[in-house]
């Protein structure tokens, strides 16, 4: 098995220090991967094509969850190319999701001895995402907190600031969703969020899912359009008292969303991008071939 190993040195303090711990692991095993620290985005998507062209079986993506999108945006669609994750970054939610353990030993472990699992991925406009896409308050929280980042304030400082300032301002959006099924919604709402695959949103299980694999795309919008009630109701949600009105969810394979500014402020896995509306939303069913622990007795 041929792998090539691309670790973020920027993704967390623990990242640059890793490198040779990981090297060990891996070489506990027998194996001796190609181990590159990109220094770009860009980098990563072309070691990532580079790895496809050699004829790697395994591409490994050691970051959070934006390294994790950018590699497996290249691998998309490649069923000859497995995506392993070391999780290293602030945030793992995917790799959380996955049941892969942030324990370096046991993420090279599932590495070696991992079982392959076709997973799914969502897009908007062509952009990949395995954990969620979002438009409107997300999104602007996210936009300031990488500004205050930039000025030096602690990622969790910043994240806190900015989700204070943007709740006492927030902008409502006029949104018109189109469904695959023909229905079509007009909404005036501060949040749209787009899951890949659904979302848990009680207290003790917020922002899991319990499955990648169902094809579906998971929509949620908040019915309030005013501050006080939208917080109420999004609170009430992760209590558990939740009512059908306060939120409103549904799920899809295919999701339009028109709206009359020229473009929109959209977070996707946690990055901000500019796009021009509408966003084409889609569920690309098991697209992803994925390194997670085994559950059966076969190796992948």
């Amino acid at each position: 098995m041929r792998i090539c190993y691309s670790i973020n040195v920027h993704a967390g303090s623990a990242a640059k220090s890793s490198i040779h711990a990981i090297a060990e692991l891996f070489a506990a095993h027998g194996f001796s991967p190609r181990i590159i620290e990109p220094k770009a985005d860009d980098d990563i998507v072309a070691l990532a094509k580079e790895a496809i062209e050699q004829k790697y079986d395994v591409v490994v993506a050691g970051g959070g969850d934006g390294t994790a999108n950018v590699v497996a945006s290249a691998l998309v669609g490649n069923d000859a190319v497995r995506l392993g994750i070391i999780p290293l970054g602030t945030l793992a939610h995917f790799a959380c999701d996955a049941e892969i353990s942030t324990d370096l030993s046991l993420a090279a472990d599932n590495i070696i001895l991992g079982e392959v699992k076709s997973v799914d991925v969502g897009a908007v406009n062509g952009q990949i995402f395995l954990n969620n896409s979002s438009v409107g308050l997300y999104s602007a929280i996210v936009k300031l907190r990488e500004g205050l980042q930039q000025s030096g304030y602690a990622k969790w400082s910043a994240a806190s600031f900015a989700t204070i300032r943007i709740m006492a301002r927030f902008r409502r959006l006029h949104l018109v969703l189109h469904s695959a099924s023909g229905s079509t919604v007009k909404r005036r709402t501060a949040l749209l969020f787009v899951g890949n695959n659904a979302y848990e949103t009680g207290l003790l299980q917020i922002g899991k899912r319990l499955e990648l694999d169902q094809g579906k795309l998971w929509i949620a919008m908040p019915n309030s359009s005013s501050r006080w009630p939208l917080f109420i109701a999004l609170v009430s949600e992760m209590v558990g008292r939740k009512k059908k009105e306060d939120v409103c969810k549904s799920d899809a394979t295919h999701l339009v969303v028109a709206s009359n500014q020229t473009h929109l402020q959209v977070a996707i896995d946690g990055e901000v991008r500019h796009l021009k509306p509408p966003l084409n939303y889609k569920s690309r069913p098991k697209a992803l071939r994925i390194l997670a622990p085994r559950t059966t007795g076969e190796v992948g």
